[in-house]
């Protein structure tokens, strides 16, 4: 009889086991199915808005016979707005990977908008010697048009993309919380020229917009 109650004993801690590990199991899948549908309910969300200038310097002299009549030069703040965010929605399944209540995501790329890029009007110096015509609107759009490029250039060397993916690690940190998970989110580190090609001026991003179906 002692035999029979110790083996009824083994069996009762079993089947308390097996049902604890399929209520883990159970309540592991809910947690991911939980975790799924938030995600793909995330939008893209700009949660980063910074504000650069550079300033472009153009200087014109007469090589000629004429060069008595001066030179023209013109200084020209350009001033751009810039929005980064990161759009949770695109972590792919193989992004995703889960170790007990630990779950590990890789960020997607960012998205950085230049929203507008704009003259400061009054900060604009020009300064045209008295024989000489000043700056026409065209010529100063064209030199304008170098700071913009410049701009680009320079986002890479700013904080925008890694501030955007801090915003975007609260994001996850709260859903897999409230899924039941611990969340461990890898920021991918890019190259200078990586994080070029993630700029994009507005009319570019609204024809990017129109190619993909944002969930």
């Amino acid at each position: 009889m002692a035999h029979n109650g110790s083996s009824s004993k083994i069996l009762t801690w079993l089947a308390m086991a097996a049902f604890a590990l399929l209520t883990a199991c159970a309540s592991n899948n809910d947690g991911k199915e939980v975790l799924q549908k938030s995600l793909a309910k995330q939008q893209m969300y700009y949660t980063v808005e910074a504000e650069t200038e550079v300033i472009v310097h153009n200087k014109t002299s007469n090589q000629n016979l004429l060069a008595l009549l001066g030179d023209r030069e013109i200084v020209i703040p350009v001033v751009a707005r810039l929005k980064a965010g990161i759009d949770l929605s695109l972590i792919k399944k193989e992004d995703v990977s889960y170790e007990g209540h630990t779950v590990r995501f890789v960020l997607p790329d960012p998205v950085i908008v230049m929203e507008s890029v704009e003259i400061d009007w009054d900060n604009v110096d020009e300064n045209v010697g008295l024989l000489r015509k000043g700056f026409t609107d065209e010529e100063i759009a064209e030199i304008a048009a170098v700071g913009s490029k410049s701009i680009r250039m320079t986002v890479p060397k700013t904080e925008i993309v890694e501030m955007a993916q801090n915003r975007a690690k609260l994001v996850l940190e709260t859903i897999a919380k409230t899924a039941g998970y611990k969340a461990i989110v890898i920021s991918p580190k890019y190259s200078f020229n990586e994080t070029i090609g993630f700029v994009r001026n507005a009319n570019e991003h609204k024809k990017d917009k129109e190619r993909v179906t944002w969930h």
